[in-house]
């Protein structure tokens, strides 16, 4: 009997050790655009299925909902936040870009800040989505980026009808390979 408790004790402990290695990555898409359409629903789908944690969050044009979202998806401790908007039309392309806002030295951040210091990790993000869709990132100021206390990145997909999967998969293989390479860093 006092084997089996020992060993039951260390296989648990062992558990709660290694169980972050395990566990999935967690991102957040910032819905902008329309609310919810067909397409995101597809992507969080899309996602899950290949093993990441989605959140989805509808912008918002109000500063004071917007902080609420914010907050809210701080709190989640998330890899990433993509502002995302796929439109299904007769043309293909992807815009990809990434907030123009610079790091600011000194003890506290403003809310307008906090993009700027992810600036690296978000431009290797953007940079990473960018190159499956064999585009370039652009630099512009970006509202729903405000205040994410994460890497974050704007990605405007277009694809016709039957492509979707095609898009999807090359969104997906973008963060795919930005957090393996997060993975390698760690090591």
């Amino acid at each position: 009997m006092g084997i089996s408790i020992r060993y039951l004790s260390l296989v648990l402990i062992l558990s709660f050790v290694y169980l972050p290695v395990f566990a999935s990555e967690h991102i957040i898409f910032y819905i902008v655009g329309e609310k919810r359409t067909p397409e995101t629903d597809a992507a969080k789908r899309y996602l899950e299925k290949k093993g990441l944690k989605v959140s989805a969050y509808p912008v918002t044009n109000s500063i004071e909902k917007h902080i609420e979202n914010i907050n809210r998806m701080n709190n989640q401790k998330a890899r990433m936040l993509i502002a995302l908007n796929i439109e299904v039309s007769e043309n293909e392309g992807c815009f990809v870009a990434v907030s123009n806002a610079k790091k600011v030295s000194g003890l506290f951040q403003a809310i307008e800040d906090l993009p700027g210091v992810y600036g690296a990790d978000s431009r290797e993000l953007a940079g990473s989505i960018a190159s499956s869709f064999n585009v370039k990132v652009k630099e512009l100021p970006l509202f729903p980026l405000i205040g994410a206390d994460m890497p974050g990145v704007l990605v405007y997909v277009m694809t016709k009808k039957d492509g979707i999967n095609i898009a999807l998969e090359r969104l997906y293989a973008g963060i795919d390979n930005y957090l393996k390479r997060g993975r390698r860093d760690e090591r």
